[in-house]
């Protein structure tokens, strides 16, 4: 990201989590320090660029400039960023790129190319967790037919009654039923 947008000190990427924004990745303390700013303030260019969908480029050394006051003025006192250019990411995940440097904004395009390649990187990795979440569904899923056809010889009962007595004593047991489910089949082939 640094070598696409000239003068970048810092880079970092917000998301909501719940109601609250959250700094889903960032390049350094910088960053994170920054991001926390606007967040603290609860305004800022990362916060309107999530929040309008439109793009920020903010030059804090201007003097005319009364956009969001209290960031500017914290971000002039604990940080060495001079300007803040904030970017909705694509359309894929709701978040921002926000592009920290220690100079005035660089064009529109950088910023754009920066933008399309981050809201890449944030896909292929909601793609990854949501293929592991897939995945570990799945292995549930066997566990817990392997324990209903455990308990349906055992007990010589159909597959829904297995099912229903599984649910009855995970939900007594107070315990999840892949692990309830996980334990029946360990104790059949331990």
């Amino acid at each position: 990201m640094r070598d696409r947008v000239p003068g970048v000190a810092s880079v970092s990427v917000t998301r909501r989590v719940g109601a609250r924004p959250a700094t889903a990745v960032a390049s350094d303390p910088l960053a994170e320090r920054a991001d926390r700013i606007q967040y603290e303030v609860g305004k800022g260019p990362c916060l309107h660029a999530l929040t309008a969908g439109e793009p920020v480029r903010l030059d804090l050394t201007a003097t005319d400039d009364r956009r969001w006051p209290g960031f500017r003025s914290r971000m002039r006192a604990e940080t060495a960023i001079r300007s803040v250019l904030s970017h909705p990411l694509p359309d894929v995940v709701p978040a921002s790129l926000n592009v920290y440097l220690a100079t005035p904004p660089p064009g529109d395009d950088a910023v754009a190319a920066a933008a399309v390649a981050a809201g890449l990187v944030l896909a292929a990795a909601a793609a990854r967790d949501r293929a592991d979440q897939l995945r570990e569904a799945l292995d549930s899923s066997r566990t817990i037919g392997a324990a209903i056809g455990i308990l349906m010889v055992r007990d010589g009962v159909t597959r829904d009654a297995a099912f229903a007595a599984l649910r009855e004593a995970s939900q007594l047991r107070n315990r999840k039923l892949r692990d309830l489910a996980a334990e029946i089949v360990a104790s059949r082939t331990g």
